[in-house]
């Protein structure tokens, strides 16, 4: 098991667009920059504060599944993540994944 690759899933995680059974969607925030800050857990899915149904929660809860399919395809036991986390603000986008005691990181700060 490589614990690098999960750098490169950390990176991909911020990617701006998705596709999906739905349709081909695209990050609401590399449209403009968020007013408040969000967190989604990779893992669960949970998205704070609640989004409601609207494109911000559409999106991240499509990348959080995209999240569970790519472990495996990497060969990484989704059981050794101990946290995943996309953190938006109005300055960065960062994404924090740690497993087995080391810390993987992406960032995307807006302009």
């Amino acid at each position: 098991m490589k614990l690098n690759r999960l750098k490169s899933v950390a990176r991909d995680a911020l990617r701006t667009s998705q596709g999906s059974k739905k349709g081909y969607l695209i990050d609401p925030f590399s449209m403009y920059t968020p007013e408040i800050e969000f967190e989604i857990d990779l893992i669960t899915a949970n998205i704070i504060p609640d989004c409601d149904g609207d494109d911000v929660e559409i999106y991240y809860k499509e990348i959080s599944a995209w999240f569970h399919e790519v472990l495996p395809k990497e060969g990484i036991p989704e059981e050794i993540i101990d946290k995943a986390i996309i953190k938006i603000s109005p300055k960065e986008k960062k994404c924090i994944i740690k497993a087995q005691g080391r810390l993987f990181t992406a960032s995307h700060e807006y302009k």
